[in-house]
């Protein structure tokens, strides 16, 4: 399966579940600081002088000693809850979120508000299974719709959006888990759960799988004291 996803006056490029490539169209405007990117996509960051040899990105503000202001690409944009409903509004309620069942077919396509809705929906569903605002919640997922659902719906409701992985060995995803407190986990497939359930973290208490999972590893991951929801359902429930 394939994800893509659009953002007005710049768009993202089609990321495979392997690999993800960004490509930005930086749009008619010419102040950068109304939309047009102003760096080369192939040099992003400059070499500031001294021994550490510290790279400063590009996308830094007139100052270039002065690391904390931050640079907005669009005055209106400055968080993923605003982007999104820039995208809303500058599209026209377009094509927001695309996905290929498989390599035959073409991509079917999710509108702005339809994201909009389904991520609110999930994150009222957060609240009502007793997520609090600033609250981590982990994401252990490749990119896929409901990925970038849950995130929105994070954004949506003050809530923290923390990636888990296993990259650095099986042991990392118990580690973040762990060390940022996470008591919910939203994953995608059963392999994600496996993981989990080898050293259980004792601050998780709810998984919310994307994928069908076996009733096995759901018995299994009950008796562990494990509250599991279908991803459906948490938006069911918003």
């Amino acid at each position: 399966m394939e994800f893509k996803a659009n953002h007005h006056d710049g768009h993202f490029a089609r990321k495979s579940i392997n690999q993800c490539s960004i490509s930005v169209n930086p749009g008619p405007k010419s102040n950068h600081r109304e939309g047009k990117m102003p760096v080369s996509l192939n040099e992003q960051s400059f070499l500031f002088p001294g021994p550490e040899r510290i790279h400063v990105s590009m996308l830094r503000n007139d100052k270039p000693t002065n690391f904390t202001d931050p640079f907005y690409l669009y005055p209106d944009v400055r968080t993923g809850y605003d982007l999104i409903r820039r995208g809303l509004a500058r599209s026209n309620n377009g094509n927001c979120l695309g996905y290929r069942p498989d390599d035959q077919s073409g991509y079917i396509w999710l509108s702005y508000q339809t994201v909009l809705d389904r991520s609110i929906n999930f994150g009222r569903g957060l609240r009502h299974l007793g997520v609090k605002e600033k609250e981590c919640v982990g994401i252990y997922s490749n990119n896929r719709v409901e990925w970038a659902l849950a995130q929105q719906g994070l954004y949506s409701f003050s809530m923290v959006s923390v990636a888990l992985y296993d990259t650095l060995g099986p042991t990392a995803s118990h580690f973040i888990i762990t060390q940022a407190e996470i008591t919910t986990v939203v994953l995608e497939t059963e392999k994600n759960l496996e993981s989990i359930l080898e050293n259980v973290p004792t601050c998780l208490k709810t998984i919310i799988y994307m994928n069908d999972l076996s009733s096995d590893i759901v018995v299994r991951a009950e008796k562990l004291g494990l509250n599991l929801y279908k991803f459906c359902e948490v938006e069911k429930v918003g």
